[in-house]
Parts: C-alpha cells; sequence; structure tokens
C-alpha cells in the first residue's frame, strides 16, 4: 500500500490561443505581472486543429506556451485558473473572448492543464 505524502512542487505554464498578437502581448504582460519571470515562451504556432474557438477568437487561430519561473503548490492551480479567467474577461468585446488562456503544471511524475472542458 502507498504512503500519503505531500504533493509535488510543480513548474507552472499557461497555454494560449489567439487571433491577435495585441492581445497576446496585454494578456503576456498581465500574467507577468502575477506569476513573475518567463522560463520558458514557444514560437507563435498556427492552431487548425478545432474551429470550435473560431467565432469567439477569429481566424487565424495561433498557439503559444509559457511556462513561469515560479514554482507552484499544485493546489494553487484553481486560483490561478480564476485569475487567468479574469484576464479573458478583462480583454472580451462584445461577450466574446479574444484569447483563451488556460494555465496548468508539469511535475517530474505529470502534467495537467486546468481547463474546462475534457477534451
Amino acid at each position: 500500500m502507498g504512503v500519503p505524502k505531500p504533493p509535488e512542487k510543480a513548474l507552472l505554464f499557461t497555454g494560449t490561443l489567439f487571433s491577435d498578437d495585441r492581445v497576446y502581448k496585454w494578456a503576456r504582460k498581465r500574467l507577468d505581472e502575477l506569476y513573475g519571470p518567463v522560463l520558458f515562451e514557444s514560437e507563435r504556432l498556427n492552431w487548425e486543429h478545432t474551429d470550435y474557438y473560431r467565432d469567439e477568437l477569429g481566424w487565424p487561430i495561433y498557439r503559444r506556451f509559457i511556462a513561469f519561473r515560479r514554482i507552484i503548490d499544485p493546489s494553487e492551480i484553481v486560483e490561478i485558473k480564476l485569475k487567468t479567467n479574469h484576464i479573458e474577461e478583462e480583454l472580451s468585446e462584445g461577450g466574446k473572448r479574444r484569447i483563451n488562456l488556460d494555465p496548468g503544471y508539469i511535475t517530474p511524475s505529470k502534467l495537467v492543464l486546468a481547463t474546462t472542458k475534457n477534451y
């Protein structure tokens, strides 16, 4: 039988989807203010795997990942998701999001994405 132990500390990251680079830059600034220095930022990638976000975000849609130097306790991810939802709301226009932010964390044993969709 396994022995319960405290969760491993984790590296914080955020996945982003957007169509307007200006919106991404504003969101990136807010994320920097909240979570500190960036460890890694991916290049801008075309996101053509689904048209689920097209009506909200516009077209074409791009994806970027940002990893922060900040190490978190995994229990913090709930509050972090609420804060990224707030950033999405701040940047929305006409009731539509202009960026999708899904924070997550990485430990040596797993990657967890805090999304409200289960796919």
